[in-house]
């Protein structure tokens, strides 16, 4: 090869890196061009559904307002629109008042309520704004705001004229209607792993938190307990409602109250619905927190797509076997632990104890069986107990 040839191949080779150089960097270019094209697309979602979600409580606000003066209740979770003509509907309205989602949110665009899932679309299902989408990202975009969005409409939810909110499953009634604080009856028409159908009505205790909660500790403590809910001897079901994120640091444990003045819960179980972002780095618990003195049932959690039911049974695992136990000054042994619960059941509990005193003379009857007595109500039992009395003897049994 002569050094002309040399040259050449120097100057093309040159040449070549030159053009793979300006390549890379178009390309950089066109990659950092789209990243930036794709968060001012998300910024300019979350902007919207924000201003939306806005507009439909100043709507329901308004609501309230013009049919109290009117000596109306205008009911948040009845409003129901879409883009469709006429959709609008809720409880007060009149018979010749017309109106769609438009009606509601003056400023949406064309494109939310064209029908149009490509593009994403909104209505307002049982007074809450729904998002319906097929891009996988723009839901979890809209959820991160609270609001509810799939790829298809959540509904088939009702409100009766008695208040009975009427629904397929708990979570759904809980998650599609928008309730405020207060006592409601949800009723269920569920079905059993065996194909038994049942109606059941569940009496719920609701709290809404419609801002962004984080639960931490407090300066100096390792650890703490937060109880949700009411402290009365009403059994219900608790629900606690999470209109955006919650956050629950380590040492925090959430779980539901006790009743006053008691080491008993009334509540018949606790279901924690976030619409955002669920970070757990505590404990939610309801551990200790069985209802007092109620029999079991089934609740209906979730309804699937084949009809069949996600719920918890009626009947937990069973308790352990009974210890007998014996003391002079009626300390506690140990019970035998429970069976652990499968497919939702609840897990068994301990057997309770006997206690044997020993060596008292009759003469101290009275005053140690108050004594006793006591005792299994600091432990919230149902005080069913038996004595034996010996020459200088007696025993209480718990069966």
């Amino acid at each position: 090869m002569n050094k002309n040839q040399k040259a050449i191949t120097l100057i093309a080779l040159i040449i070549t890196i030159v053009i793979l150089i300006i390549l890379a960097g178009i390309s950089i270019i066109l990659s950092q061009s789209e990243s930036i094209i794709k968060n001012a697309q998300k910024a300019e979602l979350m902007s919207e559904m924000a201003k939306y979600k806005e507009d439909l409580e100043l709507y329901k606000s308004d609501k309230i307002t013009e049919n109290k003066k009117q000596n109306k209740w205008f009911e948040g979770a009845t409003l129901n629109a879409s883009g469709l003509e006429n959709s609008l509907d809720y409880n007060t309205k009149l018979d010749n008042e017309k109106g769609n989602i438009k009606t509601v949110i003056p400023q949406i665009k064309e494109k939310y309520c064209d029908g149009k899932t490509e593009n994403g679309e909104l209505v307002i299902v049982n007074g809450q704004l729904q998002f319906i989408s097929n891009n996988d990202e723009e839901i979890k975009i809209v959820q991160g705001l609270g609001i509810i969005a799939g790829k298809h409409i959540q509904t088939s939810t009702t409100i009766a004229k008695d208040g009975t909110i009427i629904c397929d499953s708990l979570m759904q009634g809980i998650r599609d209607v928008d309730l405020k604080d207060g006592t409601y009856t949800f009723e269920v028409n569920g079905r059993t792993s065996e194909g038994k159908k049942e109606s059941k009505d569940y009496k719920v205790e609701l709290i809404n938190y419609k801002d962004d909660v984080t639960y931490s500790l407090d300066e100096g403590e390792t650890n703490k307990t937060i109880s949700l809910g009411d402290t009365s001897t009403d059994y219900k079901m608790l629900v606690v409602k999470y209109h955006k994120n919650l956050t629950i640091n380590e040492g925090v444990t959430l779980t539901a109250s006790m009743a006053d003045n008691s080491t008993l819960t009334y509540k018949k179980g606790m279901y924690l619905c976030v619409l955002g972002t669920l970070e757990n780095k505590g404990t939610i618990s309801m551990t200790a927190r069985g209802t007092n003195n109620l029999e079991g049932e089934n609740v209906y959690l979730w309804k699937n797509d084949n009809g069949s039911y996600e719920y918890v049974p009626a009947v937990g695992g069973a308790g352990g076997e009974s210890v007998t136990g014996y003391s002079s000054n009626a300390s506690a042994v140990g019970g035998n632990k429970g069976t652990d619960g499968i497919n939702r059941k609840t897990g068994g509990g301990r057997r309770r104890i006997l206690l044997c005193l020993e060596e008292y003379i009759v003469n101290k009857f009275r005053r140690w069986k108050w004594n006793i007595l006591l005792w299994w109500s600091w432990r919230g039992n149902l005080y069913e107990m038996e004595f034996w009395i010996y020459s200088t003897s007696f025993r209480s049994n718990e069966r």
